[in-house]
């Protein structure tokens, strides 16, 4: 679509267009492509919220769980006690079916229920979308969320976890490598630097790209599928001890072929 758009008319084009209460315009700035630093930018960011609740401004916060959910009951909003005024998640649900859910805080809800949209009368707050609260979303949802989404599945998982994260320690020091594994939940990985970081500059320091292609494509020969290129293996719902176990014994293979 763009290529047919005029030059003007590109700068500022959006699938979704955004209308002024007010004046009924379409509200629409020019797009313009920055290269920045994401952890920079998401920290000058979090300063200038600091600066604008010290003004005594109202400032909401909105902790997105897409790819935390997995790593505890409740996503880490829940296991780690945070509080937040809303919360989003989307494929971190994990049914298999197209579907996104958020949560808010009560008095959130009762200013979103009084400012509600519709296709006709006075517009407010747009809340969902073309396959927003489906049946067949729903039903996939909860049932995610009674079967297989449980503390005590959780639970397992971490546990599993753990073993993966310790087999790789192992692997580390009988290569008497300067490198460390991390865990977080079911998730576990390499970290090629002697210290887990505390920050994400530190943590792209691991992110070597031969290595990590080298490993997967390594695995994926050997009926094994590892994760993300940023991420590292992770323990699903389905897995077992001995899945954990056959993942530990190739990537041994791997480093020992690596070492020779």
């Amino acid at each position: 679509m763009l290529p047919t758009l005029g030059e003007e008319r590109r700068a500022t084009y959006s699938p979704f267009l955004p209308v002024s209460p007010i004046t009924g315009h379409v509200l629409q700035v020019p797009t313009l492509a920055r290269d920045v630093d994401q952890h920079q930018l998401l920290k000058s960011i979090t300063y200038r919220l600091m600066e604008l609740a010290g003004q005594g401004k109202q400032v909401l916060l909105c902790l997105d769980e897409a790819h935390t959910f997995q790593f505890g009951y409740g996503g880490l909003t829940g296991a780690w006690g945070l509080e937040t005024d809303f919360v989003v998640l989307g494929k971190g649900l994990g049914s298999g079916i197209a579907f996104a859910l958020y949560g808010m805080t009560e008095a959130i809800a009762r200013h979103l229920e009084q400012h509600t949209d519709s296709d006709a009368g006075q517009v407010g707050l747009a809340t969902g979308g073309t396959l927003y609260a489906s049946a067949l979303a729903v039903a996939a949802a909860r049932a995610s969320l009674e079967e297989v989404l449980t503390p005590a599945n959780y639970q397992r998982i971490e546990t599993l976890g753990g073993r993966l994260a310790d087999g790789l320690r192992q692997l580390i020091k009988h290569h008497q490598l300067p490198w460390q594994a991390f865990q977080l939940g079911p998730r576990a990985g390499f970290c090629l630097i002697p210290e887990l970081p505390r920050t994400g500059a530190v943590a792209n320091l691991s992110i070597d790209v031969e290595f990590i292609d080298c490993r997967r494509v390594y695995m994926a020969n050997r009926g094994i599928w590892d994760a993300i290129i940023s991420a590292g293996p992770q323990v699903s719902f389905a897995h077992t001890e001995a899945d954990v176990d056959t993942y530990l014994r190739v990537v041994g293979e791997f480093l020992a072929e690596l070492a020779d």
